[in-house]
């Protein structure tokens, strides 16, 4: 693989799961045209995301949400690969978080959260 531009922007994990089934990381190595580390780095983000991922416009409906909170990029991309369930992960996740955010926010994040990156439509698996 060329590298064409080096480090032009962070790409969350849904994206990079996206650019590796193009490359055909999703199948055998015997018919892939990826290389072994872009089918490994596939399988385990598959296995990290809980066997499914966010299309790009799911990702951006999610992202527009996100604009009232003057989040910065990194920020918004370490939301959509942990996808915070409490409090204390989206602290994690936010600088200064508790200083920036009022807990009705905070709250508002969690939500945000849930309604777009926990809810898992078309994964196949079951609510237990």
């Amino acid at each position: 693989m060329k590298i064409v531009e080096e480090n032009i922007g962070l790409l969350s994990n849904d994206e990079v799961l996206a650019v590796l089934k193009d490359r055909e990381a999703d199948k055998q190595p015997v018919i892939s045209r990826a290389a072994p580390s872009e089918i490994q780095a596939y399988t385990a983000l598959l296995q990290q995301s809980g066997g499914s991922f966010r299309d790009r416009q799911q990702l951006q409906t999610f992202i527009d949400c996100l604009k009232p909170f003057g989040l910065t990029h990194w920020e918004t991309v370490h939301l959509i690969n942990h996808r915070p369930a409490s409090l204390v992960e989206v602290d994690l996740c936010i600088e200064d978080c508790e200083t920036r955010f009022d807990d009705e926010q905070i709250e508002q994040l969690l939500t945000l959260v849930q309604e777009h990156l926990r809810n898992q439509p078309d994964s196949g698996e079951q609510a237990s």
